[in-house]
């Protein structure tokens, strides 16, 4: 792809992007390296950019697909479409479907756990490995903390804030990161400049008020959690996460006992933005495990 915007940091993002035409509308992704399939999928606001130290790490021994949902990144933020996690992971599936690759390993983060897992329920058989930052597969609705936040956020009062000022990727997300102030400016530009419709600005907001609202969704991952119960599991978790804290860590651990876990004390939510290489190697490891 030719015509990359005046705001990419090409030095943090120097990958060739390329086209996926869905149903709903053009996918951007990242496709490098070469090797067993690894697909990388991300959370709210982020994109693919989220996974480029991971990517620059792997993409050696690995081939590493990372998609931008419809209305992230570089992706087309088409009017006519829901941005429910459901009608995503609808996209994702049919995007995985076009890859040429019979088995795959996930790498997920945030919302990808929920996006990906519904494709690896689905279809066991095809997923190799499992890699899980900070998310989950189970109904939030009984956790004040998930409610509040859903509310809070979710509210259909807040989205002119969203419109207007593009509030979760200014503001919520630097209180994901353990040391907020941190981010350098060009760094978070790259998170922020992507979102500047009124469209996927509208797609920062759904996944919020999808909390609460995606719960037919969330109960079927969780009620068919068995068929991917023997698929080995990698959890790299920023301990520093308000959200996804260490009791949602523990939830994962209690059901899948025999996944590795490594817990990161310097991190918070983002883990792949904090963590830039420092973690390539267990990651590796894992992966050729």
């Amino acid at each position: 792809m030719s015509g990359f915007p005046e705001w990419l940091d090409r030095t943090e993002y120097p990958f060739e992007l390329r086209k996926f035409s869905s149903a709903a509308g053009t996918l951007n992704y990242v496709d490098e390296g070469t090797g067993p399939t690894v697909i990388f999928l991300h959370g709210n606001p982020t994109w693919s950019f989220l996974y480029r130290s991971v990517i620059k790490g792997l993409s050696s021994d690995f081939r590493c697909i990372a998609p931008d949902y419809l209305g992230f990144g570089l992706s087309d933020a088409p009017e006519v479409f829901s941005y429910s996690p459901d009608d995503h992971s609808a996209v994702i599936a049919e995007f995985i479907e076009s890859i040429d690759a019979d088995i795959i390993t996930l790498v997920l983060h945030d919302w990808g756990g929920p996006i990906g897992l519904k494709y690896a329920i689905k279809n066991p058989s095809q997923i190799k490995k499992i890699v899980l930052f900070n998310t989950w597969m189970w109904p939030v609705k009984q956790s004040p903390k998930f409610w509040l936040f859903s509310i809070l956020l979710g509210n259909r009062s807040q989205l002119p804030f969203y419109r207007r000022q593009n509030i979760f990727a200014r503001y919520i997300m630097p209180l994901g990161l353990s040391h907020p102030w941190e981010i350098s400016e060009i760094i978070h530009s790259q998170y922020i400049q992507p979102l500047q419709s009124h469209t996927s600005r509208y797609a920062t907001w759904m996944f919020p008020r999808s909390l609460l609202r995606s719960i037919d969704m969330l109960e079927h991952l969780w009620g068919a959690r068995e068929r991917i119960s023997k698929i080995p599991k990698l959890l790299v978790w920023g301990m520093k996460d308000r959200m996804f804290d260490g009791r949602v860590l523990d939830i994962w651990i209690h059901t899948f006992p025999d996944a590795t876990t490594e817990p990161v004390y310097n991190a918070g939510h983002y883990v792949p933005e904090e963590l830039g290489n420092r973690y390539i190697k267990i990651i590796a490891q894992f992966l050729d495990s």
